[in-house]
């Protein structure tokens, strides 16, 4: 950000040389646990108030992949909300750009379901091997992610779009189980700024 002292008057005034702006992120996401893997989609709403910090609205979406081989999965509802640190800020003139993501949420999980498998050593199984189903549940979020930016076309121009992809990692807590039962994430989006 960069701030100029414009003199009106005999009054100083300060003119902050940045437009804020706002970006639509969609794209699939992937939680790895041991018992299950969740896949989806995931949406992000972002205002860019500052050159090196935006908020986001979140909702992720998608179905649990079973693998512990226990035939039974869950599904998942997330929504919450992010703060994004851009490490170089949001400099419109490099195409690489880092940035730091903690985010806080809702998440919901439905009952387990079984998961029906076409292969001769599974498809016999019909049961839980490590007990009874799961009931669904709700409880509150936590992820801290890292991940960079790829600028594809910048948002430089006062109504030029822009379009990036971003890619990052990270780490979810379901504080239903605590800190020590966590998600590892991997998410990749396309992202258009206006």
């Amino acid at each position: 950000m960069k701030l100029n002292i414009i003199p009106v008057l005999g009054v100083q005034i300060w003119k902050v040389d940045w437009r804020p702006f706002v970006s639509l992120k969609a794209g699939p996401i992937f939680q790895y646990h041991p018992t299950d893997m969740m896949g989806g989609l995931n949406l992000s709403l972002i205002f860019h108030a500052l050159k090196s910090w935006a908020v986001s609205a979140d909702f992720r979406v998608g179905e649990g992949l079973d693998t512990d081989e226990d035939l039974y999965s869950h599904g998942i509802k997330m929504f919450g909300g992010s703060v994004i640190c851009y490490i170089w800020g949001q400099n419109h003139n490099l195409s690489l750009q880092p940035f730091i993501r903690v985010s806080a949420g809702w998440s919901i999980y439905g009952d387990e379901e079984f998961q029906e498998k076409e292969t001769e050593t599974t498809k016999i199984r019909n049961y839980k091997k490590n007990g009874v189903p799961a009931p669904g549940f709700s409880s509150l979020y936590t992820e801290q992610s890292v991940g960079v930016q790829f600028v594809l076309v910048s948002n430089s121009g006062k109504s030029t779009p822009g379009i990036s992809v971003d890619i990052d990692v990270g780490i979810v807590q379901d504080w239903d189980f605590g800190i020590g039962d966590s998600f590892f994430k991997f998410g990749l989006a396309l992202v258009f700024s206006y």
